[in-house]
């Protein structure tokens, strides 16, 4: 049978799907993605929102899985997608499809509780806990055990100390696979089985990316078949950057040192040996790492470029990872003399912990990896916490080795891969390293002539002068969000700016009944959105992260203005770094990175408006570079097309 079928009306699948509609762009994407699949050929697609993407991925897919008796795997960027796909769609289909299928939530096996190290904490907790907070949560997770259904964090309905947790959790290189007297009911193992036993496997980008860093040495997380699904697949360069680049604080090692024994506290897995040399060697790195990070700190503070890039290695003497590397060693050889086998096993987790510390601060002093980019992040506070960054420059490498050689067939699909109207995948191909491709674009089947109208503020002052910029946004931000009574995002692109106008704006919102919600205040992300949705008028004041994967269906949202173009930060370590390369080979920065960049970014930032065929709104842009410069017409090109009208000032 053909799968177009079942997205006919009168089909059985359409018969149970509530309100169904036909949409000739989801067919065209399902075909596109059976072409690939049949021609073991990778697919690159833009979906428009509302053409009901993960249908029509997830019916071809879920019949290859089938027919060929292998995983597939789908790996998104969004918690949301990721519950969406795994708790309603897949649901939805394994009821109404004519195939029998089972599907798995993939999760890194720190989410999961380990009953070994569990009763090990419960049993040495006068040794390993020094408050009486951390010593009721490891009995609140004794007793959770018992009904826990899956054993992992997202069955939890609190959230126990970190401290805790790292010490009960089934963390790699800690496992004593079936010689644990819990293998049998162990959560982990019993995870990998589903894995092993599923034909659809659902992970974030986050553990596809772990999983293709492990390949290079070990065995996977989870099982690879010859078909995988990358959905909002234009978070794919910084979800790779992140998982092949290097990122130490000084807090991990001084919470690893603590764990293993804190002198001043005589607290500690070592705490219950007679072993002075390993508790004078951490003792002395107790000293030494804070000595270490405090000079990066000075070097960050009083020699580093604005953006704190290091360029050149040994910016501090690099003490530390010798006497790491030094403890790592003892800790192994103390192992091997344990006649507890637990206890050596653990030993040697927190040997392995060590050990890779060691190796990512000497990597980053010495930036032994090629064409990346190495930078120190400050976190000013009670402590300040220093940050020790490197990112690749390139992932095309990367994703060719490691992702497309070995999938023969990897769909990305997206809502914004392309940039300007003629529908060009170049830019994001390039950045991907996606070489060979079928390509499909398909747009959105909502009437956005009739349900958005685009709003451009002419004769705006440089962007670039905050000073002046900021009074002029707030003085023309207000008037729209009159208009719509509140119920709007005002995205913005840096924080200081973001403050500003929130400050310019916030006691006259506040006195005409609007609700105001500011991000990077002490409500996290999530709870933001929660109370937008159910507050009436809101205002939300937001940066980076609420310009994608936020839904807001409905009234709530009905205005997103635009404070200014979305162009990334030419400060920005990698920005920076990308800019400089480009321009070495002769190459338009502007044009070949920055403007394209921009054009994604606004295309997200607009998609936040419609959601669904009954949604109406407005897209403000105070940035008047869209209609005064020559480059402008490409941000406006690349929307969905709707009415557009300049405001003059």
């Amino acid at each position: 049978m053909p799968l177009t079928e079942l997205l006919q009306p009168g089909s059985a699948l359409a018969g149970a799907f509530p309100g169904f509609e036909l949409r000739p762009q989801q067919i065209r994407m399902l075909e596109a993605v059976e072409e690939a699949i049949a021609s073991k050929k990778h697919l690159i697609v833009e979906a428009g929102t509302g053409v009901g993407k993960t249908f029509a991925y997830l019916l071809p897919i879920i019949r290859y899985a089938v027919e060929a008796k292998e995983p597939v795997l789908v790996s998104t960027h969004t918690i949301n997608l990721q519950e969406q796909i795994v708790h309603k769609d897949l649901p939805f289909l394994q009821k109404n499809l004519p195939w029998k299928f089972t599907y798995t939530l993939g999760k890194g096996r720190g989410n999961y509780l380990c009953l070994r190290r569990l009763h090990q904490a419960v049993a040495a907790q006068q040794t390993l806990f020094a408050g009486r907070d951390e010593v009721h949560d490891l009995k609140r997770i004794w007793e959770w055990k018992r009904r826990t259904q899956d054993g992992s964090l997202s069955d939890l309905d609190w959230s126990p100390a970190d401290s805790v947790w790292s010490q009960v959790n089934a963390e790699r290189g800690n496992c004593m696979g079936r010689k644990s007297p819990f293998y049998r009911e162990c959560f982990w193992q019993a995870s990998r089985r589903r894995l092993r036993e599923s034909q659809i496997i659902v992970v974030n980008h986050s553990l596809f990316f772990a999983d293709a860093a492990l390949r290079r040495t070990a065995e996977g997380i989870f099982p690879r078949g010859k078909v995988a699904v990358l959905d909002e697949a234009h978070t794919i360069e910084e979800a790779a950057q992140r998982h092949f680049g290097i990122e130490v604080t000084s807090y991990q090692v001084s919470y690893l040192l603590h764990q293993l024994y804190n002198p001043r506290k005589d607290r500690g897995l070592l705490s219950s040996f007679d072993h002075p040399r390993l508790r004078d060697r951490i003792a002395e790195l107790h000293h030494l790492a804070p000595e270490f990070f405090d000079r990066v700190r000075l070097w960050a503070l009083t020699q580093a470029p604005e953006n704190r890039r290091m360029r050149t290695p040994s910016v501090a003497p690099d003490e530390l990872t010798g006497r790491l590397a030094e403890l790592r060693d003892e800790l192994v050889r103390f192992s091997d003399e344990l006649k507890d086998e637990q206890v050596a096993t653990e030993m040697l987790g927190r040997a392995e912990g060590i050990g890779q510390l060691a190796e990512d601060i000497r990597s980053f002093c010495g930036q032994t990896r090629p064409e990346s980019v190495y930078w120190v992040d400050i976190s000013e506070g009670r402590t300040p916490r220093v940050t020790l960054k490197s990112a690749p420059l390139n992932v095309a490498g990367l994703m060719r080795d490691h992702v497309f050689s070995q999938i023969p067939t990897v769909i990305l699909a997206s809502a914004t891969l392309t940039t300007g109207r003629d529908g060009s995948f170049r830019f994001m191909r390039e950045k991907l390293g996606l070489a060979d491709a079928l390509e499909v674009r398909v747009g959105s089947p909502f009437d956005y002539p009739r349900q958005c109208r685009v709003y451009v503020e002419s004769g705006m002052p440089d962007p670039r002068d905050t000073e002046v910029y900021a009074p002029e946004v707030a003085r023309r931000t207000l008037p729209w969000l009159k208009k719509t009574e509140g119920s709007a995002f005002v995205l913005f692109t840096s924080l200081d700016l973001m403050r500003r106008v929130h400050l310019l704006l916030h006691r006259e919102l506040t006195e005409l009944g609007h609700p105001v919600l500011l991000q990077g205040g002490e409500m996290p992300r999530h709870e933001m959105l929660r109370v937008f949705k159910e507050t009436a008028n809101s205002v939300l004041f937001g940066v980076d992260s609420f310009w994608q994967g936020v839904d807001v269906p409905g009234r709530a949202l009905r205005n997103v203005i635009i404070a200014k173009l979305p162009f990334p930060n030419p400060n920005q370590p990698l920005v920076e770094a990308t800019i400089e390369r480009i321009r070495d080979r002769g190459g338009s920065d502007f044009f070949e990175y920055s403007l394209p960049e921009a054009v994604l970014k606004l295309k997200q930032g607009f998609g936040r408006l419609i959601r669904t065929k009954t949604d109406e709104g407005i897209v403000v842009i105070l940035d008047s570079r869209v209609v005064e410069k020559g480059y402008g017409r490409m941000f406006l090109d690349a929307l969905p097309e709707c009415p557009v009208e300049v405001v003059e000032p």
